[in-house]
């Protein structure tokens, strides 16, 4: 009989990693979301409190932190991403930036100086000292060295103990073009360099530096395309874009020939696009991770990203392109004041003015690094290695 996984919710996240993703056919189960008293807790708190509208109030982590069953589910194992289980059951979790993610950890101040944790962080790092987890999922090397840090910093208890639950298992990503595709695609780069861009939150993930290096090359000998998808999201705590901004870049994507701009497709007619493009972008300034790197690798795309977070885990000189910025020990890029995201934003700039000079010069070598970005994504993310992983961590 198959043993069952349950798991919480079905976003994005849980489908990259968790769901239907280990080896062995386990069957995995949504556990009703009656079970997790936390949510109930605080949807009764909103509607109570006239705060349905709850996307004008800060976001509030410490809802999402804790997993705890008032109705054991009936399953073997519970696979959550980014909460920590308040139960008997065996569980483990996948995260991406650190565990447990409440509003004490998500904020930069442990970073800074040693942390006293409140009680619902207290609470949760003896949850990850229980015999009932079973392991910690990072999705990166730089995810790992987060974890230890703010352990470090919050002087948790058994922290040696957790530290060795701690395993590195990058997402799974299969290869989406065939050789004969990706040499077809080159045949014609001399003619026109084909760029992509993708991204929602498109000043944090470095869209406006994209447009303005972009447009300082306009003249250049050497031919090229960008095609933008992106909902211009603006006013996030990182860029600190306006809607004067939002307004500003619309009327450029709109209205340049050189641009082709598109507010929102389907994943699979964004990914028909990356393969026929010759370079993608996500010089970002702030992400966890960055799905949309390996999507254009494995569609022989290389990719010019900055070195924040995972990113250089992903992408190499020898692959795509890197662009250094000033960092926090962290790995995060420095952003908190105004002088540090105006040095940020300067740094994003010349590493695209400079990579893009580099490719319109030369043209012909985005080949090669079309091919190591593909053994890339076969060597370091290929699904069965990660659902036989998967199934190690389950004991399936």
């Amino acid at each position: 009989m198959a043993k069952k996984i349950g798991y919480i919710r079905a976003r994005y996240p849980e489908t990259r990693n968790i769901i239907n993703k280990a080896a062995g056919n386990p069957e995995y189960v949504q556990i009703a979301k009656f079970h997790n008293s936390l949510l109930i807790l605080s949807r009764a708190r909103e509607i109570l409190t006239g705060k349905l509208l709850h996307r004008l109030i800060p976001l509030n982590w410490d809802r999402h932190a804790v997993y705890k069953t008032m109705i054991p589910p009936r399953v073997d194992i519970i696979h959550t991403f980014n909460a920590v289980c308040d139960t008997d059951i065996p569980w483990v979790s996948t995260f991406e930036s650190v565990i447990p993610r409440t509003n004490q950890t998500c904020n930069s101040a442990w970073q800074q100086a040693p942390q006293k944790a409140d009680k619902l962080n207290k609470k949760a790092f003896e949850l990850l000292r229980k015999s009932s987890c079973k392991a910690l999922i990072a999705i990166s090397e730089a995810n790992k060295n987060m974890q230890l840090q703010i352990m470090e910093a919050f002087d948790v208890d058994g922290r040696e103990e957790i530290a060795k639950k701690i395993t590195v298992l990058h997402p799974p990503q299969p290869l989406l073009v065939t050789e004969e595709e990706v040499q077809e695609k080159f045949e014609n780069v001399e003619n026109c360099v084909e760029i992509i861009f993708v991204g929602g939150k498109f000043f944090r993930k470095g869209g406006a530096e994209i447009v303005d290096s972009l447009t300082a090359l306009a003249e250049h000998k050497q031919k090229f395309h960008l095609t933008v998808i992106s909902s211009l999201d603006y006013g996030d705590d990182v860029s600190r874009s306006t809607y004067e901004d939002m307004l500003h870049y619309k009327q450029i994507l709109t209205n340049s020939e050189w641009i082709t701009y598109y507010e929102r497709l389907s994943n699979p007619e964004v990914l028909e696009l990356c393969k026929k493009a010759h370079i993608g972008l996500l010089p970002t300034m702030a992400d966890t991770y960055g799905y949309s790197v390996l999507e254009m690798q494995s569609c022989g795309c290389p990719v010019i990203t900055t070195d924040i977070r995972a990113l250089p885990e992903m992408n190499n000189d020898s692959c795509g392109f890197i662009i250094n910025v000033p960092k926090a020990p962290s790995t995060e890029a420095l952003y908190e004041t105004d002088e540090e995201l105006s040095v940020l934003k300067k740094s994003i700039y010349d590493g695209l003015y400079s990579a893009f000079s580099e490719i319109l010069d030369n043209p012909g070598k985005l080949k090669a690094k079309s091919h190591s970005s593909i053994e890339k994504i076969k060597k370091d993310h290929c699904p069965q290695k990660y659902g036989q992983r998967l199934a190690e961590i389950y004991k399936l």
